[in-house]
């Protein structure tokens, strides 16, 4: 009962600043009642991207439910009702059964879920509908973004050095997928950068240096619209020891990021090789002018494979990064200012606003 507990306070601050959103989705998931035709009211298959487990039809009645439904997507729930611009007015808990009352524009929909049984019921009165979603379109657009070490597009960056035909999109590779959020780094390295800007401790050290900065204010701001922005998770980074085959690890501060870049351990457990961890840089990446020193091991040009950074610090001056061929090693007396190529990661909501448009 967990979920319940967290749900009423959380839901009750929440509606203060309720957002609006939008659902027009193609064709309505069930039927409406034959004599309805009212205010929309949010739907659990918005949620969980499947059809009910049972419709049952009263007289004025629409009765959902949907079995197998987890606190993690209770708690998805009760964030969406929020989203959609629901007002929580009333509720009871008997026994291992939540039961809620929400409305919007005067009218109610009730929900019950049973936390011992997994259970979800919503009763649709009439005068209300159910929010339109063509589920199989939302599913066609998740499934590759639910598919670890295939390739998906989000977003949108200079990548081909032409600027007359606008920006490319951002190809992907997914890396791990776990708790309906996906886990992408760039399939190309789309920027050089430097890891910091000057001779300082904090320029070696993730939670300081420029990069970081950098990728979550103008990169997020370039790569992604409005909508996109709001689907990438805000991430607790690990920037401790005990990283892959390196001694002498630093432990440096965690951060909380947007945009981040993979941390040694990362490097060698997403990608189980040194020819999986090997890219190939954009067109506008490998012709950007710097103005400074590149590291010196950056490019193979017979093979096209190049280098880039990683976050891990390694010992007190260097800074770890992944050879064009692969594999991984630092910078040794770092001096916080030598370009190399980036692979930016994202954890991205897989039940974020972007595949409802």
């Amino acid at each position: 009962m967990k979920a319940l507990k967290r749900f009423i306070p959380l839901f009750m601050i929440a509606i203060l600043a309720l957002a609006s959103f939008s659902s027009a989705l193609g064709e309505s998931l069930l039927p409406s009642l034959d004599d309805t035709f009212g205010v929309e009211m949010p739907s659990m298959s918005h949620v969980l991207l499947r059809v009910p487990d049972s419709i049952t039809d009263n007289t004025g009645v629409r009765e959902v439910t949907f079995n197998n439904v987890s606190e993690h997507d209770f708690d998805r729930w009760s964030i969406y009702l929020n989203q959609f611009g629901c007002e929580l007015l009333d509720y009871n808990t008997i026994g291992s059964v939540f039961t809620a009352i929400v409305g919007k524009s005067g009218k109610q929909l009730t929900f019950s879920y049973d936390n011992t049984n997994c259970i979800m019921t919503l009763s649709y009165l009439e005068g209300t509908i159910e929010e339109n979603v063509n589920i199989q379109e939302i599913q066609n657009k998740i499934l590759p973004f639910k598919t670890v070490g295939g390739i998906v597009t989000f977003g949108r960056y200079e990548q081909d050095n032409d600027y007359a035909n606008g920006q490319e999109p951002i190809e992907w590779i997914v890396l791990d997928v776990e708790d309906g959020r996906s886990l992408l780094i760039s399939k190309d390295a789309i920027e050089k950068m430097l890891f910091g800007e000057q001779y300082t401790d904090g320029q070696r050290r993730w939670d300081e240096c420029y990069l970081r900065d950098w990728l979550n204010t103008v990169f997020i701001a370039d790569a992604f619209n409005d909508t996109e922005i709001q689907g990438i998770i805000t991430t607790k980074v690990d920037n401790t020891h005990g990283q892959y085959e390196m001694p002498h690890i630093v432990d440096d501060v965690d951060t909380e990021d947007r945009v981040f870049i993979l941390s040694t351990t990362e490097a060698g457990t997403y990608f189980t090789s040194d020819d999986a961890r090997r890219c190939k840089p954009s067109e506008y990446a490998l012709n950007k002018k710097v103005s400074y020193k590149m590291v010196s091991d950056s490019l193979d040009r017979k093979t096209g494979f190049c280098s880039w950074w990683v976050r891990t610090r390694v010992a007190a001056w260097n800074i770890g990064y992944v050879m064009s061929d692969g594999y991984i090693t630092t910078i040794i007396g770092f001096d916080g200012c030598v370009f190399n190529y980036i692979r930016p990661v994202i954890w991205l909501d897989l039940g974020s606003e972007y595949f409802f448009k």
